[in-house]
């Protein structure tokens, strides 16, 4: 499915996610305005990864005190609040999303579901029965437990550090995502997902230093700091 999963349209993957990220859509709650400047932030990272043609990020700010995030189908990105709450500067939750974008522009999301469901999944949407694809797939919770290979993780650290260079000129705020939220998970039965993979936090880290230093890129700089948040955030 590795293979076949990117010859998969991509409208059809929009199709098949559609319903189940509209229910998700109807959990956002809190300050317009806060959530408008969450979103510019998703819009520059998109802008700075070089996305494919036709390819289009939506982040939804879901409420929910849970430490999550997650990429699903169709270019939709989930970040509970729960987590934004945690992060302590916009550097580190840019960290965040670019990994989530950069999950979805590498079509993981597609390529981690089983091959059966997915064809499944795609007839329906061919026969006109959209809902029914939706139901396929998001049964059970599964775009919100996907585990991505070591590989596919690896990647996506490191377009989302590139990203965050792009946009601020330097790497600083990674190492905080990760271990803001190993701490911050303990105790939890499901770790946020950024973390739920195989590569140990501290090789992650290492991984990345050395990305870093091969490209010349600052490991510091002005720190940005985190939009005001909602009440139902503090």
């Amino acid at each position: 499915m590795d293979v076949l999963g990117a010859y998969i349209p991509y409208p059809w993957e929009r199709a098949i996610a559609g319903p189940f990220v509209a229910g998700i859509a109807k959990q956002k709650k809190g300050d317009p305005e806060t959530w408008a400047r969450l979103d510019s932030l998703a819009v520059r990272l998109s802008a700075a990864m070089n996305l494919p043609d036709g390819m289009k990020i939506k982040v939804h700010f879901v409420h929910d005190n849970k430490i999550n995030a997650f990429a699903t189908l169709g270019g939709n990105v989930i970040i509970l609040d729960g987590l934004v709450a945690r992060m302590p500067n916009e550097n580190a939750l840019a960290m965040v999303v670019a990994h989530e974008i950069a999950h979805v522009k590498h079509r993981d999301v597609i390529t981690a579901i089983s091959a059966g469901l997915m064809f499944a999944a795609v007839a329906a949407v061919v026969l006109g029965d959209a809902g029914w694809a939706e139901e396929i797939i998001s049964g059970e919770g599964l775009l919100t437990t996907l585990h991505f290979s070591r590989k596919r993780e690896k990647s996506a650290d490191e377009e989302a550090l590139s990203a965050l260079v792009k946009v601020y000129g330097h790497t600083g705020g990674f190492e905080e995502v990760f271990r803001v939220l190993d701490h911050a998970s303990k105790g939890q039965k499901r770790p946020p997902a950024l973390l739920s993979t195989h590569p140990r936090i501290e090789s992650r880290i290492a991984n990345l230093n050395k990305i870093a230093e091969r490209n010349g890129w600052p490991v510091s700089g002005p720190m940005t700091p985190l939009v005001s948040k909602p009440e139902f955030l503090r």
